[in-house]
């Protein structure tokens, strides 16, 4: 009986940890899972570089930044947010007041703004050869940037470290490579709750 009891207890365990671990998955977590990878494939490409900032005004109007404002990463203390999809990805509302999306800008552009003030500087801009799914902020000073890069056709998945307080900025590259990308991070999960208006779309 005793040992039934331990049995049960240690399955319990097991299902519970192992539910508490799905459903508790950060970004990074959940990108990763999604695309099949390990922590253990990212090696660091170059050395570190600093970061060039020019802050200028966020050139979202109030109304548009309400529109992606379920989109955007703030960090831990809400001093910054990231946002990361208002240049390629287009948010609206139908006429029943649905926030619906489409593709924008091919290109695009990832910015850093300081919430008091409305400020913005661009971090990366990048033609079709890049992209940025998702992202998740480590402190207050921290985050990365998750996404990839295409290099002769092959599809690289690709992390980009921030350290606000050193203001510095490195790279690292997964070992594992896709020839395709049939799966779509940014549109099977970050926009999963919001309509397509136009199936379908023609993002990277």
């Amino acid at each position: 009986m005793k040992k039934v009891i331990q049995y049960l207890f240690l399955l319990t365990v097991i299902l519970v940890g192992s539910s508490f671990i799905h459903k508790d998955l950060n970004e990074y977590g959940k990108w990763l899972e999604f695309y099949n990878l390990k922590d253990e494939d990212f090696k660091q490409v170059g050395p570190g570089k600093p970061i060039k900032q020019e802050w200028k005004s966020y050139d979202l109007s109030i109304k548009e930044q309400k529109l992606y404002n379920n989109l955007y990463f703030y960090s831990s203390d809400s001093t910054y947010f990231l946002d990361l999809y208002s240049y390629s990805v287009l948010l609206e509302k139908d006429s029943k007041g649905n926030l619906i999306w489409e593709p924008g800008d091919p290109e695009s552009k990832i910015q850093l703004i300081k919430k008091n003030n409305l400020t913005a500087t661009t971090l990366l801009y990048f033609g079709t050869a890049e992209i940025v799914e998702t992202a998740i902020w480590r402190n207050k000073f921290f985050f990365e940037l998750f996404g990839f890069s295409e290099v002769n056709g092959t599809w690289i998945p690709t992390i980009w470290k921030y350290d606000l307080s050193k203001k510095t900025t490195k790279i690292f590259q997964s070992t594992k490579t896709f020839e395709s990308r049939k799966k779509n991070y940014l549109i099977e999960v970050r926009l999963k709750t919001i309509k397509e208006k136009n199936k379908r779309s023609a993002l990277p």
